[in-house]
């Protein structure tokens, strides 16, 4: 059987345009939660761990979290959209 390149990108239309719906505000927290990370992992850079606020260190543990757990939903809703194909 052969797939053309139109059925090849009619396809990656349609998963983008059925997946974006369910990503979007995922991934918009993603963003959120990255931006921060990024800028307490600055905030920490070259400093002594002792030196770190113990509110600090937790807000960044607490961030790690989310970030893993915000992924983990996006490639949730990845798999689920191929499970579907």
């Amino acid at each position: 059987m052969h797939i053309s390149f139109l059925d090849d990108t009619t396809i990656i239309f349609a998963w983008k345009k059925e997946c974006s719906a369910a990503i979007a505000p995922v991934q918009a927290e993603l963003d959120e939660v990255t931006k921060r990370r990024d800028a307490l992992k600055k905030k920490q850079e070259g400093k002594k761990d002792e030196d770190i606020p113990v509110a600090e260190k937790d807000e960044l543990n607490d961030l790690d979290k989310k970030w893993d757990n915000l992924k983990q939903q996006k490639e949730s809703i990845f798999a689920g959209y191929a499970g579907k194909n």
